[in-house]
């Protein structure tokens, strides 16, 4: 008999028990779940409303970011430009400052 199941905690809507489409507020949607915080290489898109993944936003040589840009690189790139480079364009040089 077909029936009617509620979806998970926290996921006002959903196609089925683990794919979420939609969070209840303070929630954000990561990976067709609902999680309070983004987790780790990940953030918070506001245009999505939902966590998106930095590499596949930033490119993959981002291994840390924000809304705003790439902040950290995977070793060995460079940070330049809130992106990540495998060298440092001319007219530049590598700082060790993670400024």
């Amino acid at each position: 008999m077909k029936q009617c199941i509620s979806c998970p905690i926290n996921c006002l809507d959903c196609f089925n028990f683990y794919n979420c489409t939609e969070c209840s507020p303070n929630m954000i949607l990561y990976n067709n779940s609902c999680v309070s915080l983004c987790p780790s290489s990940t953030f918070y898109n506001l245009t999505l409303d939902q966590c998106s993944v930095c590499n596949i936003t930033y490119g993959s040589m981002c291994s840390q970011c924000t809304a705003s840009g790439c902040v950290k690189c995977a070793t060995p790139n460079y940070r330049y430009n809130k992106t990540c480079v495998s060298a440092c364009p001319t007219g530049t040089y590598v700082s060790n400052n993670d400024d």
